[in-house]
């Protein structure tokens, strides 16, 4: 019982130490990606900036948020496929069948109405 307990509680550490570098990590490539936007927006002609509106260019500069997003969006859910592939194949098919299958059901309008 208490190996069960030491277990869980350097479980619990390890995540939230490894959660906490991850946000570290993230939000340094994310002011790395701003600065050389804004650097390159810099030697940009002032006739593109009269031709933008103030939005676009918060969107241009804000929007750089990818490197974290893309971790979770595409790299957890391949790398749980390729787990559950070693484990059982019938186990990856039952995912990957129901993403195909409900897809096209979430793009339609009626899937958003409550």
């Amino acid at each position: 019982m208490i190996t069960g307990a030491v277990g869980l509680f350097a479980r619990r550490l390890i995540t939230a130490a490894s959660s906490g570098l991850g946000h570290l990590l993230d939000g340094q490539v994310q002011l790395t990606l701003r600065q050389q936007v804004a650097a390159r927006l810099g030697r940009v002609p002032i006739g593109w900036f009269s031709r933008r509106r103030t939005g676009e260019l918060a969107t241009v500069v804000g929007d750089v948020s990818a490197p974290g997003e893309l971790a979770s969006a595409f790299v957890v859910p391949l790398v749980s496929l390729i787990c559950l592939f070693t484990i059982n194949l019938r186990l990856t098919l039952i995912p990957v069948v129901l993403a195909v299958a409900l897809a096209p059901l979430m793009a339609t309008p009626d899937w958003s109405r409550e």
